[in-house]
Order: structure tokens, then sequence, then C-alpha cells
């Protein structure tokens, strides 16, 4: 009868320490989804403003390409009306140079 009694005391404090694992388990359980879920967050919130920065580069460049342009125009129109050059080609070579200096940065 003894032996029946530890052993059913041996069990239920085996049984104890289990469900106390189990509760810090899943404590942590909780914590790692809580983190988990605000990692996607931030992941979303990322990608999100790296796009409005990709969005800005391309609309910069394209900003700087018409200014390009206007400027090879202006030099073009101001050349052609005050000295015997050959404007477009003039034209082209501003827009070619500073083609390629920009694509040298």
């Amino acid at each position: 009868k003894q032996w029946y009694q530890r052993r059913v005391a041996e069990l239920e404090g085996n049984l104890e320490e289990e469900t106390e694992r189990r509760t810090t388990l899943e404590k942590a359980l909780k914590r790692l989804e809580r983190l988990l879920k605000e990692l996607e967050l931030q992941a979303m919130e990322d990608t999100q403003t790296i796009e409005r920065q990709v969005e800005q580069i391309a609309s910069v460049n394209n900003r700087n390409k018409q200014l390009k342009t206007q400027f090879a125009d202006a030099v073009s129109s101001f050349l052609s009306g005050h000295c015997h050059v050959e404007a477009n080609s003039l034209k082209l070579e501003i827009i070619s140079n500073s083609n390629f200096k920009s694509s040298e940065t």
C-alpha cells in the first residue's frame, strides 16, 4: 500500500512538473508568435518604404533627364543664334556626355 502511495505521489509530482513546463513553453510560444508578427509587419513596412524610394529615384532620374535635355536645347538655341556651330551636333554631344557622367555615379 505504501508503494502505491509513493508511486502516486511520484506521478503527481511528475504531472506538476510537466504542467509547469507546458505553461512555460506556452508563454514562450506566445512571445515568439508576437515577435514573429512584429517582424512580419516591419518587413512589410520596409518593403513599402523600398518601393517608395525606388519610385522616387525613378522620378528624380526622369527629372534629371528632362533637365539635361532642356539644358542641351538652351545651349543649342543660344549657340545657333550667336555662333556658326552646328547646334544639333553640339546638343547630342552635351546629352551623351551628361549621360556618360551620370552613369558613372
